[in-house]
């Protein structure tokens, strides 16, 4: 008995001595997760993303089948991307759709898309039916759409195409200033 009892104790102090043990080890050697510089924070697979204005209303969304977001840089890259931008007129609300193969976003700032971009009206009178380009850049703080290389438009009775593309989504003004130099402008509704 006077074995089994020893046994206890011994037993009882090595459990103190590993409760403390292990106290003093996670309170002083935290293990800290560290992203390595050039991996992605998080990869997200068909995702939709929205940004609301002050009023409430969604004005942009983007859908795309895989998203890939650097916290370092604030860079999203996306594949297969589709931005939809919603302006708010006293007539109704115009929408415009950008869509390619690939992509890449500045959080707040701008949105690159490009391979077969493809830009297309989501509502009647547009001044086009359909823009196309090798890239197009969105700068979500001037609401415009621009594109240094060849852009071509096609509308009801015509095509065209130009370099230096220009686009207002605000207005849906439209215009090159390059060869040719054109400006189409929305049809009266």
């Amino acid at each position: 008995m006077n074995v089994t009892k020893r046994s206890i104790l011994i037993a009882f102090a090595l459990t103190v001595v590993c409760g403390l043990l292990y106290l003093y080890t996670n309170t002083f050697f935290k293990t800290k997760i560290v992203i390595q510089e050039g991996l992605p924070t998080f990869i997200a697979y068909d995702s939709t993303v929205s940004t609301y204005g002050k009023n409430g209303k969604v004005e942009k969304s983007l859908t795309s089948t895989k998203l890939t977001y650097f916290n370092d840089n604030n860079m999203y890259f996306f594949e297969n991307p589709l931005i939809t931008s919603y302006t708010y007129t006293d007539k109704g609300i115009d929408v415009w759709h950008i869509k390619g193969h690939r992509g890449s976003m500045l959080l707040n700032e701008y949105a690159t898309i490009s391979e077969d971009v493809v830009l297309t009206p989501g509502f009647e009178n547009a001044p086009v039916q359909k823009a196309t380009a090798d890239s197009l850049k969105y700068d979500f703080h001037t609401n415009k759409i621009t594109s240094p290389t060849t852009v071509s438009i096609f509308g009801q009775a015509f095509s065209t195409e130009g370099t230096n593309f220009s686009f207002d989504l605000n207005s849906n003004v439209l215009e090159y200033k390059g060869k040719p130099n054109a400006i189409f402008y929305p049809k009266k509704k």
